[in-house]
């Protein structure tokens, strides 16, 4: 049937609003898809959210804090902390904290890290080490550790590292608030008890009444305790005041207490400083302690003026007897020249130098020897010996 010119727009009209219909209910199958979509993501977006704020609260609630490296954290460059996640208890976190420096880093991560790292500190087999080097093993090498960690005034802390994935996790927690001595670690603590027994820290307490100064610095070399002859030495007025103006005896004692930190060796210089107003001859002595030094200064100003006069009246004699017109040679108790006169190296025509050199008393026979300045003797030897 032939279509007419009416009939033609009519069908391009209904089809028009058709594909027009089938169009929108196309649309709409496909909105209500997205919105079904964007329901499903937000849906786990805040399950996520809901998941990941549980394991904060687990994690808020461990009795200690818990640091992460990942990614370039893992590589550093040295030995240099790099600053860790930090996760755990505040009340751990302001705890620890205490055994730190403000001058070390913003980052409190850091802080307490690099507080601790170089303190004393025994492994599970009791093998002294410290925490720094056991974190470089971690992130080296994988190896998982756990360490007694002796701290400041008898605390204990309790560090355990392993790998997670890419992760290196290092739990801290305070041993001596949890009350370790309940727990499988028990053994660990008796020996870091019986360490700080034998560790000079325990006497400090002690030097609080000695008439001579002593005190104690931090690892970052600050005065941390001093007791009162310290006090009065530096004419500091009171501990706080000390304290807060960092009043040394002198520039030199500062500096040989950072040598003790940072080489861990004991260190005992005589030298004169004014204490008190008076120039001293002070005999300073210090000693590696856990996270820092321990120092004290004893007066010795009567035994050093004993040996200045002793030493005057050496001079005088040996001036005395560089004078006299016979040869004078002195050997010491070890055998070494410790004297000789004008008249003695003159006699025998030797070197200063070799003389300067406190030769033997054999030594200077075979000089003697070699110069043709003693007689012959058919048993040279024989004859030394007897002499010596």
């Amino acid at each position: 049937m032939a279509l007419t010119a009416d009939q033609v727009p009519v069908i391009m009209s209904v089809g028009a609003t058709a594909l027009g219909l089938a169009a929108l209910l196309w649309a709409l199958r496909v909105s209500d898809g997205a919105r079904g979509a964007a329901r499903k993501y937000r849906d786990r977006s805040a399950e996520l959210e809901t998941d990941i704020a549980g394991i904060r609260s687990i994690l808020g609630a461990h009795p200690g804090v818990i640091l992460v490296w990942q990614g370039d954290a893992l590589e550093p460059e040295s030995d240099e902390i790099v600053a860790p996640e930090l996760h755990g208890s505040p009340v751990a976190l302001a705890g620890l904290l205490s055994f730190t420096d403000d001058a070390i880093s913003p980052d409190p991560a850091v802080r307490i890290v690099e507080g601790l790292a170089d303190l004393e500190a025994r492994d599970s087999s009791g093998a002294d080490t410290t925490l720094r080097i056991r974190l470089r093993e971690l992130r080296e090498t994988g190896q998982a550790f756990s360490l007694t960690i002796i701290g400041p005034s008898g605390r204990f802390l309790e560090a355990d590292g392993r790998t997670a994935g890419a992760r290196a996790v290092v739990w801290i927690t305070d041993a001596t608030i949890k009350g370790l001595e309940e727990s499988s670690a028990r053994g660990k603590l008796e020996e870091a008890r019986q360490v700080i027994a034998r560790d000079p820290t325990a006497f400090l307490d002690m030097l609080g009444k000695a008439p001579f100064p002593a005190w104690r610095m931090s690892g970052m070399g600050k005065l941390q305790w001093v007791n009162p002859a310290y006090i009065e030495a530096v004419d500091g007025t009171n501990l706080d005041r000390v304290l807060d103006r960092q009043l040394m005896l002198d520039q030199a004692t500062a500096d040989q207490a950072r040598k003790t930190i940072t080489e861990g060796i004991d260190i005992d210089e005589t030298r004169h400083m004014v204490i008190n107003g008076e120039r001293r001859a002070m005999r300073v002595l210090t000693f590696p302690l856990s996270g820092g030094a321990g120092a004290m200064a004893l007066d010795v100003t009567a035994q050093e003026d004993a040996r200045e006069e002793l030493n005057r009246h050496v001079r005088a004699h040996d001036e005395t007897l560089n004078h006299v017109a016979d040869a004078v040679a002195i050997f010491g108790s070890d055998r070494k020249l410790t004297f000789y006169n004008k008249a003695f190296r003159d006699m025998w025509d030797l070197d200063e130098s070799f003389l300067l050199d406190r030769p033997g008393h054999g030594q200077l026979l075979d000089r003697l020897r070699e110069r043709r300045k003693l007689p012959a003797r058919a048993n040279y030897a024989e004859w030394r010996a007897e002499e010596l």
